[in-house]
């Protein structure tokens, strides 16, 4: 991709492509077991977090602690 062109992205179009990148990567061939809905709102979220962390309207993404419990989301489309 040509830095001009990638410079227009958002932050989650440019962690969406560097998963679909990871995702050929025979070391991570677990990743295809998920809905891929399940990656995409989380890189939609984190892609959120980091822009407003930018401009300036929050502080920087803290990771969930694992003592809360984990969670993510299903879209309706994927069939759950």
């Amino acid at each position: 991709m040509k830095a001009s062109k990638q410079a227009t992205l958002n932050g989650y179009q440019q962690l969406k492509r560097y998963l679909n990148h990871v995702k050929t990567n025979p070391d991570y061939g677990w990743m295809q077991q998920y809905a891929s809905a399940i990656y995409s709102s989380t890189l939609r979220n984190l892609g959120k977090a980091v822009e407003k962390w930018r401009k300036g309207d929050s502080d920087f993404p803290q990771f969930k602690s694992k003592k809360r419990g984990d969670s993510f989301t299903v879209l309706k489309k994927c069939g759950v």
